[in-house]
């Protein structure tokens, strides 16, 4: 993702808030073999501010 604006949140330290659609490209496209949906909730990123 380029060009973004990053604010402060009062969030949990260790999470990330994002809107969609835009952070569609921080998730996988594998989706759980169950569900056969993405893992919306536990997808591992790395923010460089």
């Amino acid at each position: 993702m380029l060009a973004l604006k990053v604010r402060s949140f009062d969030i949990p330290a260790g999470n990330l808030l994002t809107y969609f659609p835009e952070s569609n490209v921080l998730i996988p496209k594998t989706t759980d073999q169950r569900s056969k949906t993405p893992s919306y909730k536990s997808v591992l990123v790395e923010l460089w501010i």
